[in-house]
């Protein structure tokens, strides 16, 4: 116990500081801890000639953008075996879009841990995106493959990820047409409220009075657009 007081002691506050946003962000103890901080360089801050972990953040970046596109990929290609090709590729890049992992940055506080020197100009949201994927690039290399989906599918599962599909897929206006056409009584009934914050909705669907499945969502749509999914599958068994 001792020797652990005295290494955390030892240890630079810059470093602490550092293990403990990797250990919030991801829910994993870094073990390279040089890794993460490189994620964090923009090429402002770099000399001149850097090589190794002393240049930006810019190869990691690289990396950790084909780490999340398998990772959202498989998801995707699981969650959804009605899709094609082309509508799975369609949903991965709007899944994981830009505006995803800005939000995503924000969220995790990462411009508070951003190594970039540009003067006075505010830092675009771009930056922090990229170190978003520069991260997952480190966590990759420092943790592995498996510790790396796990923390990502956390992170965006938290982030609406299952609401995001849903909604883009738009089962609920497939299931409005359908039924129009074909002269059905459609509405949606609230089983579960979300009380707070961590909770989520639950609805059911009906045609005609009869129960088509259910759906949960962190938010009315998605759990919506969630048992919509469900009735569609029953209505045309493709979906």
């Amino acid at each position: 116990m001792w020797r652990l007081l005295a290494l955390f002691r030892s240890t630079p506050p810059n470093d602490r500081k550092l293990a403990a946003f990797v250990r919030n962000a991801f829910g994993v103890q870094a073990r390279e801890l040089p890794l993460y901080r490189q994620a964090l360089r923009h090429g402002s801050a770099t000399e001149k000639g850097a090589t190794g972990l002393g240049r930006s953040n810019e190869r990691l970046e690289f990396l950790g953008d084909a780490i999340l596109d398998a990772v959202i990929a498989r998801y995707i290609y699981e969650k959804h075996d009605d899709l094609s090709e082309g509508e799975l590729t369609k949903l991965k890049s709007q899944v994981v879009s830009r505006r995803t992992l800005n939000e995503l940055g924000e969220r995790l506080g990462v411009e508070e841990h951003l190594d970039v020197r540009m003067g006075n100009q505010p830092v675009q949201s771009t930056l922090i995106g990229n170190a978003v994927e520069a991260l997952i690039g480190a966590l990759y290399l420092d943790r592995g493959y498996r510790t790396t989906e796990k923390a990502l599918l956390r992170l965006l599962q938290e982030q609406g990820i299952e609401d995001r599909m849903y909604e883009l897929t738009d089962f609920k206006s497939k299931l409005h047409e359908h039924c129009q056409k074909k002269k059905r009584v459609l509405r949606f009934e609230i089983l579960k409220e979300k009380a707070h914050a961590n909770d989520v909705y639950e609805i059911a669907v009906y045609v005609d009075d009869r129960n088509f499945g259910s759906g949960i969502g962190k938010s009315k749509k998605g759990a919506e657009q969630a048992a919509a999914r469900e009735a569609c599958r029953r209505i045309f068994g493709d979906s």
